[in-house]
């Protein structure tokens, strides 16, 4: 169990507070892709997609078309384009 600090040019750099080895750096294919137990809604953001399992309760104090009452969600993350350097920045020179 870590913590990741840094994604950069195809490397995963993750810090582990236990053991002798603190800091882990590992090659990642192209086609890497992550899985994320985490009980924070607040990482989802606009352009993922979100799927939801659970029950609809549209009687009586519901709000809208409805309460979700989820027993399970699922958020993939939209594809994240890695951050350009300032000489590639539009209107950089």
């Amino acid at each position: 169990v870590g913590r990741v600090t840094q994604v950069r040019g195809g490397t995963l750099q993750v810090r582990v507070d236990a053991g002798k080895i603190r800091r882990l750096t590992l090659p990642l294919a192209p086609e890497a892709m992550a899985r994320i137990d985490a009980a924070q809604l607040d990482i989802v953001e606009p352009g993922d997609s979100v799927t939801i399992t659970g029950r609809l309760w549209e009687g009586e104090g519901c709000m809208g078309q409805g309460t979700i009452f989820a027993s399970k969600v699922s958020v993939t993350k939209a594809a994240v384009s890695p951050p350009l350097a300032d000489a590639d920045k539009v209107g950089a020179r």
